[in-house]
């Protein structure tokens, strides 16, 4: 996990879970990006991230599943609890409003 700028990054590796089970560790296997071209001239093309594709073993399939980046919270803050975890979102919505 990174951190720039106060907001969280996820990378490839990461250990994490989904904000609504967090008892599930996933692992964070690909980030899905797209680059979109300037609108003016001059600008540098921009990348966003589309989603976060992450993998856990159900019993003995393995799973993968593409996810928000807003859905995932990291797995030391997940298993400390729900508390925990909407304290870790809330201070994250705070940090992108100010």
């Amino acid at each position: 996990m990174e951190n720039k700028t106060n907001r969280i990054f996820f990378r490839e590796g990461d250990m994490v879970a989904h904000k609504e089970n967090i008892q599930l560790k996933m692992e964070v296997r690909r980030i899905i990006r797209t680059k979109r071209k300037a609108k003016v001239d001059g600008e540098a093309d921009r990348r966003f991230t589309l989603g976060i594709e992450c993998g856990w073993w159900a019993g003995e399939d393995y799973m993968k599943e593409v996810f928000h980046t807003k859905a995932l919270v990291p797995w030391d803050v997940a298993v400390g609890g729900f508390i925990d975890v909407q304290k870790w979102l809330m201070e994250q919505q705070n940090i992108k409003t100010s």
